[in-house]
């Protein structure tokens, strides 16, 4: 008879060991902890079990998911709220005629002079020389500085269509 409440003793604690261990696993997914849960563990279990002040994992979970549901309609809506007009000023509408003929290059700085299009006067462009052709071929920063500018304007124009 002895065995027998020995066997049912041993059985009992084994199957308290195993919901010991799933309990672990839950508070380590809410926790985000990577400890797993040993037997000789009660007293750690308890005190995570304490981390949760009352309110039930699940509740804890569903407070995160309403929250990450939150925060991307937040970002949806930013989404559309660029800091770039899409409305080409006069300037801008020449060049993108410009821009849309597909010239590239020294190309397309003689275009633009053509159209009557010169550099700005103020701003990083104030000591650019008086014409694109002229800007293109003085140095490496009046050329990339004409490259940002149609890319700037082609994208805007791309953007009103």
């Amino acid at each position: 008879m002895k065995a027998t409440i020995h066997d049912a003793k041993d059985l009992r604690e084994s199957i308290t060991m195993s919901l010991i261990k799933k309990e672990q696993e839950v508070f380590d997914a809410i926790l985000g902890t990577k400890k797993k849960a040993r037997p000789s563990e009660l007293g750690d279990l308890r005190w995570r079990a304490r981390l949760f002040g009352g309110v039930l994992p699940e509740e804890i979970m569903e407070r995160k998911h309403v929250s990450l549901e939150e925060r991307l309609e937040k970002l949806e809506e930013s989404k559309g709220n660029g800091a770039m007009p899409t409305r080409l000023t006069d300037r801008e509408e020449k060049i993108w005629e410009v821009i849309q003929r597909g010239s590239r290059g020294l190309q397309y700085c003689r275009d633009l002079e053509a159209a009557h299009i010169n550099p700005r006067r103020k701003g990083v462009w104030k000591d650019c020389p008086r014409a694109y052709p002229a800007a293109y071929k003085e140095s490496q920063l009046w050329r990339h500085r004409i490259q940002d500018e149609k890319s700037r304007i082609q994208r805007k124009g791309l953007a009103s269509e």
